[in-house]
């Protein structure tokens, strides 16, 4: 089943283009065959739209003797003030950000309000000819559809047929029933019964297949202690499921099944949790029930390191918690399906964690908030092969290596795993002149939603012009090409550098150390001279930094650095260095504050006499430059009463004593959190101060702040403070971490 597709491609092939990709493929048996299966992509979302019942737990503070309900009726759904911004505005930016991404498939969940209901389909319906159109918050009348769930699709629906018993049609089409649901029979009650969870179904026409396309998409029992009522909801769906498709089906189950999948998943589906203790609801729902009927995890093809989080607190500025619930609940179960022809291969899964954020203006800042607190997840699909996912993807070592690859069908990719990391150049080229551009794309194995960047003089990825990734651990390769109908053999070319030029410099982060055997016997082919490349960052306040260059050899002065800009040209007073550690004091630094590359070298040309053959080195740079990620700001206390909804939170902070930048502001009610800097951590080198202004219209302002204390032993960690205003009913607390 296949992802990413072929966006907006003339579909019709010229007899000119089927006989070049045929060509192009000598070793197809029958391209033509080749080229009907192709790759597409669907996508799943939790777009989070509730509507005011599901909020009553999260909005009762049952300690309080009276006013126990904190949240006024505008927050249902917790919309406006967790976004910054209205239901319909929201839509908009959710709506724009999947036609840019031109899925074939799209399934939405939580979507329980009138307006995002309307809005979706006002906004997705001008791009997916096929949709669900019932209108989706009538939650009392027996309607089947108050279920939160849509979907979009550029494939034709096709008629269901007869339905199973208990099975309602949920959309009638000119040939019967289009799309048709299930609601479960075992809720529990209260809101989960309410907004009728279900399982529900359409059938397509898939072209890049040739084959039907059978798409299931839900929203299981979402309380993590009711594992038996989601047992009992996965074998009503898959009853339901195995009535309406056969052996060989193209088969998927797409949504949020609030199933905690274990933190990594080897090859055999069986994972357990960090604590060691078996994930035993994902064995037994997913691996037993679902894999028995041939629906497969599509993340069990990605790399085992990669935990996959889809509900993310740390991450995502629309949720509250900590690390403890992080998890991944949003899934695409996936058939081999085929038939008698080729199957299906889940060649990349994306945790969608960078589309779906929005620019919102945040008083002076200009801040990126997440869309939902859940991240989609976007599924590509194409046809089953050697390399075809991460998975299957051969481990390639450090030594230049010319590597024969082949994609042997439209649309599809191939994999390759490094497995030490370092700073490589990568060039694939395909056999036959003339043919499209290859891609290659870099993924670190802990996050494959993430590319790796390449440095800033980077190529095109050909063979005269590679690119070069830098990654700190084990990491994948995709290549695949510009052309979605082209097949063919190619070459991958990759090496790991080793120092001996300025092109080939190793990539170095502060205070990661690097130790060298390249001026010893040990190297095959001793250097003179070893070239490290680094990238320093900005502040906020534009100062100076203090960085340091330091090496650790046996022969003290004999080996030299000197210190380069980022055309590589020598920078005054920073060449030819004797001492072990060089400090460039920010006073009257040669260096300016601004980000930017720098090169520094190495070399044993000062060296005379026994010894200066083997000059095995360790080398780093630091810097005194720190960046804080404010986590979390909770109104503890506060002066008014909860149900007026006129307090108005506001953060001023200033940063190695510049001036005072307002950071976050809005309407903030007891108990309530949010992300304050929304994912743009800050950068410094002394200190930050914070005040927290709350203004009321019927009380005195409220003020608290002081100075936020560092210890580099307390780097990384999550770290708490309590601020107190002059009113005793003000009382927040903010949460952050620091890291250099």
């Amino acid at each position: 089943m296949g992802i990413i597709a072929l966006r907006n491609v003339d579909r019709r092939l010229s007899l000119g283009l089927f006989v070049a990709a045929c060509a192009a493929w000598p070793a197809q048996a029958d391209a033509g065959e080749a080229l009907a299966t192709r790759g597409f992509e669907v996508l799943t979302y939790n777009v989070q739209f509730r509507p005011l019942i599901t909020d009553f737990d999260l909005c009762w503070d049952p300690d309080a003797q009276e006013n126990d309900f904190i949240c006024s009726e505008s927050d249902a759904g917790g919309n406006a003030e967790i976004y910054g911004m209205d239901d319909e505005a929201r839509v908009k930016e959710i709506s724009a950000r999947i036609v840019d991404a031109d899925p074939a498939v799209v399934v939405l969940q939580e979507v329980w309000r009138d307006v995002a209901f309307d809005a979706f389909l006002g906004q997705l319906g001008e791009a997916y000819p096929y949709y669900s159109e019932t209108p989706d918050s009538y939650l009392f009348d027996g309607d089947p559809n108050g279920s939160g769930m849509m979907v979009f699709s550029r494939y034709a629906m096709m008629p269901l047929g007869p339905l199973p018993d208990g099975v309602l049609c949920w959309q009638e089409g000119p040939g019967g029933c289009e799309i048709a649901s299930l609601e479960f029979a075992d809720q529990s009650l209260f809101y989960e019964k309410v907004t009728r969870k279900s399982l529900s179904y359409v059938m397509l026409d898939n072209p890049d297949t040739g084959r039907p396309l059978h798409v299931f998409f839900t929203h299981l029992q979402s309380t993590g202690a009711e594992a038996d009522i989601r047992k009992s909801q996965v074998g009503e769906s898959i009853e339901f499921i195995t009535s309406m498709t056969g052996d060989g089906d193209d088969v998927m189950v797409l949504g949020d099944l609030n199933i905690r999948a274990p933190l990594a998943i080897p090859a055999d589906g069986a994972g357990e949790l960090a604590n060691g203790q078996v994930a035993q609801e994902y064995r037994d729902r997913i691996v037993e029930d679902f894999g028995g009927i041939g629906l497969n995890d599509a993340w069990a093809r990605q790399s085992p390191e990669d935990p996959g989080f889809t509900s993310d607190p740390t991450d995502n500025t629309s949720m509250r918690g900590g690390p403890r619930l992080r998890q991944r609940i949003d899934y695409a179960l996936v058939s081999p399906g085929g038939g008698k022809d080729r199957g299906l291969c889940p060649m990349h899964a994306v945790v969608e964690r960078d589309r779906f954020r929005a620019d919102v203006s945040d008083g002076e800042f200009e801040v990126l908030r997440d869309l939902s607190d859940h991240f989609a997840v976007s599924l590509r699909v194409g046809v089953e092969a050697d390399r075809c996912s991460p998975s299957s993807a051969p481990s390639l070592g450090t030594e230049p290596a010319e590597t024969a690859g082949a994609i042997p069908a439209a649309g599809n990719v191939e994999w390759f795993r490094f497995d030490t990391g370092g700073t490589y150049s990568m060039g694939a080229v395909p056999e036959v002149g003339g043919s499209p551009t290859l891609r290659i794309t870099a993924y670190a194995a802990t996050d494959l939603s993430t590319p790796l960047v390449p440095i800033e003089d980077a190529g095109d990825g050909g063979a005269k012009r590679p690119l070069v990734f830098d990654a700190t651990g084990p990491f994948y390769v995709r290549v695949e090409s510009s052309d979605p109908l082209w097949l063919g053999a190619y070459t991958l070319h990759s090496r790991a550098h080793r120092g001996a030029s300025f092109d080939d410099a190793i990539v170095l982060g502060p205070f990661e150390p690097l130790t060298s055997l390249e001026m010893t016997p040990q190297s095959s082919d001793p250097l003179d001279r070893v070239h490290v490349r680094l990238h320093q960052r900005a502040l906020d306040t534009g100062r100076p930094q203090r960085l340091s260059f330091i090496k650790l050899v046996d022969a003290p002065g004999m080996v030299r650095t000197s210190v380069f800009d980022a055309d590589r040209q020598p920078i005054a007073g920073l060449q030819d260095l004797g001492d072990l550690a060089v400090t460039v004091d920010p006073a009257d630094s040669p260096i300016s504050g601004e980000a930017q590359d720098l090169f520094y070298t190495i070399d044993r040309e000062a060296c005379i006499g026994a010894g200066c053959e083997d000059l095995p080195f360790v080398t780093w740079w630091d810097t005194d430059y720190r960046q804080i990620d404010f986590e979390e700001l909770v109104v503890l206390d506060q002066a008014t009463l909860p149900l007026l909804g006129d307090d108005r939170v506001t953060v001023m902070m200033t940063v190695d004593g510049g001036d005072e930048l307002e950071i976050f502001h809005g309407k903030l009610d007891r108990f309530a959190a949010t992300n304050i800097n929304a994912r743009r951590p800050v950068g410094f080198v002394e200190s930050v101060n914070l005040r927290v202004y709350e203004g009321d219209p019927l009380f005195d302002d409220d003020f608290s702040g002081g100075a936020l204390g560092f210890e580099d032993s307390l780097l990384g960690e999550r770290q708490t403070e309590d601020f107190w205003s002059t009113t005793p009913e003000a009382h927040y607390q903010l949460t952050w971490h620091t890291s250099r």
